[in-house]
């Protein structure tokens, strides 16, 4: 068995030991050990989600059942916080200073596993194998990246998959300490070449509902700029990067990517853009609000949200990256009518509890 139950945890001839005695077993164990973090950690999502019994029609029997679930949540979420601080500790120790062949074949595995097990599962703490994988060996973040970019980008995966991947690949780059400046850089302006050209190509469609992976690709690109905007606006050649962006011709596009943003990044984006003049967001936030058409891109819950989880957040935290934000942006909130609840906004935008994505699958979540 993968998990000990009765102690409830990985025992000391637990099943990683035998993927390091035997070499022959390793991608099988691996895979095994994931797909079973991603079960428990789904059904802690599951149990979350379940609504409380309304109580236009509250019995005392409810307030019972009420009480259990809980408790049963309480030790579904001990369980997995347990398990799964094991397997990273295993993972940190087998290759943080071991051999080159060795770290290798973690990266592999890893990749495998997420692209059979992580990349499409409603989950929020599973995913956080590969940011500490991938994070702790920050050479080979790159190739992470580059996953994501791939499964964003290519046009034979389903749409609801490229916007996964494009979701992952904001989450990712924004969160994890192991993406340097310059290569958010090259990330940001790759997304932001891919949307204008897309805008090129399709800012005459009239088709209802069809640019859904732009719009994630866009809305991806706003909550990037404005999660680390203060490294961004603080290099001495941003202007000549801001240009090369384009962030005015996406903003006043035909396909308005602004009426399908979400709350969270929309009001964020808007103030961090006025605050510096980069971009004049609201006369078209105001022109949509009027609109009798508008039909916003409501995901919210990007991958890789601070975990809540007290192991394994203490495991991440060393390579996990908080939005910074300069005094004047924070006294700048004032002068907009929008949510004064900035600190919020940071736990709301990320996570990767992903069920439909789209406008017309009426997405509900996001980061």
């Amino acid at each position: 068995a993968v998990v000990s139950t009765q102690s409830g945890h990985y025992g000391r001839g637990n099943i990683l030991q035998i993927a390091k005695i035997m070499p022959v077993f390793f991608d099988e164990v691996i895979f095994t050990v994931i797909e079973k973090l991603v079960k428990i950690d789904s059904d802690v999502e599951n149990k979350s989600d379940i609504s409380p019994v309304s109580e236009l029609f509250s019995f005392e029997e409810d307030t019972e059942i009420e009480v259990a679930r809980e408790v049963e949540l309480s030790e579904a979420k001990e369980k997995l916080d347990k398990l799964m601080s094991e397997f990273l500790k295993h993972m940190e120790s087998s290759t943080f200073g071991g051999k080159e062949s060795e770290v290798q074949m973690w990266c592999k595995a890893l990749m495998v596993a997420f692209n059979n097990h992580l990349l499409k599962a409603q989950c929020h703490n599973a995913p956080f194998i590969v940011f500490h994988f991938f994070s702790l060996h920050c050479q080979l973040a790159g190739l992470l990246l580059d996953y994501f970019w791939d499964t964003f980008v290519e046009v034979n995966n389903p749409a609801l998959v490229r916007q996964i991947g494009v979701m992952y690949l904001a989450g990712f780059a924004n969160r994890s300490k192991a993406v340097s400046l310059p290569n958010f850089r090259k990330v940001l302006l790759s997304l932001g070449s891919w949307c204008y050209r897309y805008i090129t190509q399709n800012d005459n469609s009239g088709r209802k509902f069809s640019h859904d992976v732009f719009y994630a690709a866009s809305q991806a690109l706003f909550y990037m700029f404005s999660y680390r905007h203060v490294e961004l606006l603080a290099l001495p050649d941003h202007q000549s990067f801001l240009r090369e962006l384009n962030l005015t011709s996406l903003i006043h596009a035909q396909l308005n990517p602004l009426r399908q943003c979400c709350t969270a990044v929309l009001e964020v984006f808007d103030r961090i853009t006025s605050t510096y003049e980069v971009a004049m967001c609201r006369v078209v936030i105001e022109r949509n609000s009027r609109s009798l058409s508008s039909n916003r891109y409501h995901n919210e819950e990007y991958p890789f949200r601070p975990c809540t989880l007290p192991s394994i957040s203490a495991i991440i935290k060393p390579y996990f990256r908080d939005m910074q934000c300069s005094n004047s942006f924070v006294l700048n909130k004032r002068h907009h009518k929008v949510s004064e609840n900035f600190e919020d906004w940071d736990t709301t935008m990320s996570g990767s509890s992903i069920t439909a994505l789209s406008p017309c699958l009426q997405a509900i979540s996001f980061d």
